[in-house]
């Protein structure tokens, strides 16, 4: 980190929400939009896992820097003068309805929830889920074997279940363990209780590496069966590990999507794309440091 991004920082933590920092964001109209995925007990694994009350504290937090809105309308229509953030969820996790929604409901904001309806299918865990199930026993080595690809590190067996289909099958292939995923009638009360539900691609595989059929089968697989059980309109889309780019995204806009989101962790600013929209995975940090971070982040294109 720079001398002045230190120094901001500093400045940012020292005067929290009333930092005059955030006039110089919200009158460029700047926003971010944030991605969380399991809320619970935290424990190690792939899947960045935050407490409850730790995802309440920051969800609190947002309320006095500015107005929490939806994903899609934070894209569509700047406001200067104010900091606005959107509050995402990726994946089909139960704990989505069973811990996140309480906490919305009382903070009185909704969510927008990128949903794969793996359970519509009858599919089990995710295929990254299977792989911190047999890391819990098995070596590295072992693991790598197992799965026949090549490996010396958790990111590495975690990049070729991303980038290869055939070594995520695998890997789903061995789960001996009973999903933990939403199920129809949950996922319906998930848009029943006012959220917004997107769409996150049924099996999850990286998109990027997929040729061009594949590609399109990916966005569209399994789209409307989601649509049905929940009575919702479908319309936005996250990127699988929020690995997308041009190519993909012009995929997503011919599927008919009104906007597609990314894992970048930069801020939405005037003229962001709506197909490649940034979003930012805080993880546990205290109420110091986010309300650091945030600041940090939406100044980042202010200064460019």
């Amino acid at each position: 980190m720079t001398l002045v991004g230190r120094a901001v920082r500093s400045v940012a933590r020292s005067r929290w929400v009333n930092s005059p920092l955030q006039g110089i964001a919200a009158a460029k109209g700047h926003g971010l939009i944030l991605v969380y995925h399991r809320i619970g007990p935290p424990k190690a694994g792939a899947v960045p896992t935050i407490s409850e009350g730790t995802f309440a504290t920051q969800v609190r937090l947002l309320k006095e820097l500015g107005s929490v809105v939806d994903p899609g309308r934070l894209l569509r229509t700047p406001a200067a003068g104010e900091i606005r953030f959107a509050l995402t969820f990726d994946d089909d996790y139960r704990s989505h309805l069973e811990r996140v929604v309480p906490i919305l409901r009382r903070e009185g904001v909704t969510g927008t929830f990128f949903l794969s309806g793996r359970s519509l299918f009858g599919l089990g865990p995710y295929p990254f889920e299977v792989l911190d199930h047999l890391l819990r026993s098995r070596s590295v080595e072992a693991v790598a074997r197992d799965l026949g690809v090549k490996a010396e590190n958790v990111d590495h067996l975690l990049e070729a279940l991303m980038s290869d289909p055939d070594v995520a099958e695998r890997a789903a292939a061995t789960a001996d363990f009973p999903p933990d995923l939403l199920g129809r009638q949950e996922m319906a009360q998930l848009a029943a209780a006012g959220m917004k539900l997107g769409f996150h691609t049924l099996l999850h595989t990286e998109l990027l590496s997929l040729p061009d059929e594949q590609l399109r089968d990916a966005v569209h697989r399994g789209r409307n069966e989601l649509s049905e059980a929940t009575g919702s309109v479908v319309d936005l889309f996250a990127y699988p590990y929020g690995r997308g780019d041009s190519r993909t995204a012009m995929a997503v806009r011919q599927a008919g999507y009104s906007a597609a989101f990314t894992g970048t962790p930069g801020p939405v600013v005037p003229g962001t794309d709506p197909y490649l929209a940034p979003r930012w995975e805080p993880g546990p940090l205290d109420e110091k440091d986010f309300v650091a971070e945030i600041v940090i982040r939406l100044l980042r294109r202010a200064r460019a």
